[in-house]
């Protein structure tokens, strides 16, 4: 017979890097790279496009759109749009927790903050992998 446990443990969920990692692609770190060297005179090999969170703050530290007026005007907007991108991602939102309900399709179970804690016994994934008789939960936690 399995032991039970009800022991509460929380985990404090940084969504921000899954959530620019979902919101550039590799098209839009190449242009964020292109436009950090050309017009911010950032040398090329101070940009590290494999380290998204590194370039996005150096974006955000030199991201000026009157630095690159010389473009036409669908470029500029571009670039725009993208630095709204950036900022929408890195400014947080809930996450949805999601189930399979009986017909198999995915509905909504809860939500969490940006700067919510979440209980991993709410969480089936997290609860699966940290078991109350996993060694790891209390390593890790």
């Amino acid at each position: 017979e399995a032991a039970t446990t009800t022991d509460s443990y929380q985990l404090n969920v940084d969504t921000s890097a899954s959530k620019l990692s979902a919101a550039l692609g590799s098209e839009e770190i190449s242009a964020m790279a292109d436009w950090l060297e050309k017009f911010a005179g950032i040398d090329a090999a101070d940009i590290d496009v494999s380290d998204t969170e590194a370039l996005v703050k150096l974006w955000q530290d030199n991201y000026d759109p009157t630095l690159s007026s010389s473009l036409k005007s669908a470029k500029r907007k571009y670039y725009k749009r993208l630095n709204d991108k950036i900022t929408e991602a890195m400014e947080g939102g809930d996450v949805i927790i999601a189930e399979k309900n009986e017909d198999g399709e995915l509905e909504e179970s809860s939500t969490i903050g940006s700067q919510q804690f979440v209980n991993v016994g709410q969480v089936a994934t997290l609860a699966a992998t940290f078991s109350p008789s996993s060694s790891m939960r209390r390593r890790a936690l």
